[in-house]
């Protein structure tokens, strides 16, 4: 008779979401996944490259928001300074896009019962979440971008 083992490990995540500007075509979703240990290495590391100053990749790369009176090249140098550091932390990527305007067409009724109220992104975030993360259900706490 075989005996079988289980064994839980705890695992740390983030994603991000990003969609078209009318939220009606595209949803993407990407992010890391990996354990504590990784995570600190990273955060701390993170942490001194960017002084503690919340990294916006769209501004960063376009020189808007908090790095608008930075120089262009400046700016690139953190940009590739953080994407090593991604790369060499051990933890993993995952990405999903899904295109809504076809996901729509096959499964009208989808877009009917994913309204729930104004957040119907946050509908779209999970399924593509739990679509990158087979047998994904955790609670979500959702925190506004600001």
């Amino acid at each position: 008779m075989c005996k079988s083992q289980s064994v839980v490990v705890m695992l740390f995540a983030y994603g991000d979401e990003s969609m078209d500007e009318t939220k009606q075509r595209v949803c993407a979703v990407a992010g890391l996944i990996g354990t504590e240990e990784q995570w600190n290495g990273l955060e701390w590391k993170w942490t001194q490259r960017t002084n503690g100053v919340p990294f916006h990749g769209n501004d960063c790369d376009s020189d808007q928001g908090d790095y608008e009176s930075r120089p262009h090249w400046e700016n690139k140098a953190l940009y590739r300074d953080l994407t090593i550091l991604l790369a060499n932390s051990g933890l993993a990527g995952y990405g999903q896009a899904i295109d809504l305007m076809a996901k729509n067409t096959v499964f009208p009724e989808s877009e009917r019962t994913s309204r729930i109220g104004h957040h119907t992104w946050r509908v779209r975030f999970h399924l593509s979440l739990h679509n990158i993360i087979p047998g994904f259900r955790l609670p979500i706490c959702w925190r506004e971008r600001r």
